[in-house]
């Protein structure tokens, strides 16, 4: 969200897991500050979204001061790598986005050959020699509740081996950045915190909280 208003360069969304329209969905409620999706009766949510300020809302999250796109926003339901590679190259060659953001990456590599991962991520490395930034968004893997010995429970710290699905594209990642929220915390702004650890960047060698 903070990189479709401030990017020097036009990002493409490739969504793995929701429908075009579902991620948009999304992102607009990011921006007015209510979730679309709360809204159960389908004609009250498409009355709601067809509001005058909603419209000038969903104009300002789609397009900047001069009326060009802030993004380009593809699905890719099939989720095979070579449609994935097809919708990628598109963001780049016709919508001329220089980063592109994989979400959720997990998607692609569940059921490929290790062969296929590997050739995909040399894939990945050609387009980021030639100028492209690639953000791959990654589900982690739902360990157990930890306890400190007084029985409170404890948020679990992430490494890169809770990468789910994805070892081999977070060993060759440029920079992994682990986010983690207490979903079940009894103070309401805690529960709605993220938690940013930098657990790789090869560019400075900073790692941590951040």
């Amino acid at each position: 969200y903070y990189w479709i208003f401030n990017s020097p360069v036009k990002i493409g969304i490739l969504s793995l897991e929701l429908t075009a329209g579902q991620y948009q969905t999304a992102l607009l409620s990011r921006h007015i500050g209510y979730k679309i999706n709360l809204i159960e009766d389908p004609k009250e949510a498409v009355a709601f979204v067809k509001q005058p300020h909603i419209q000038a809302a969903r104009k300002e999250l789609r397009e900047d001061e001069y009326g060009a796109e802030r993004y380009v926003l593809l699905d890719e339901r099939s989720g095979s790598l070579e449609a994935v590679k097809k919708q990628i190259l598109k963001l780049i060659k016709k919508y001329s986005c220089k980063m592109v953001v994989i979400d959720p990456v997990n998607d692609l590599f569940e059921g490929a050959t290790y062969e296929d991962q590997t050739d995909f991520i040399k894939f990945l490395k050609q387009i980021i020699k030639d100028g492209v930034s690639v953000f791959n968004v990654c589900h982690v893997t739902k360990g157990k509740t930890q306890v400190d010995k007084d029985g409170n429970v404890m948020m679990r710290q992430l490494t890169e081996d809770d990468f789910s699905g994805v070892s081999n594209l977070v060993k060759s990642g440029g920079c992994n950045i682990a986010a983690t929220r207490d979903k079940l915390a009894e103070d309401e702004t805690e529960q709605n915190s993220t938690d940013i650890e930098v657990l790789k960047c090869r560019w400075s060698g900073n790692t941590g909280y951040a």
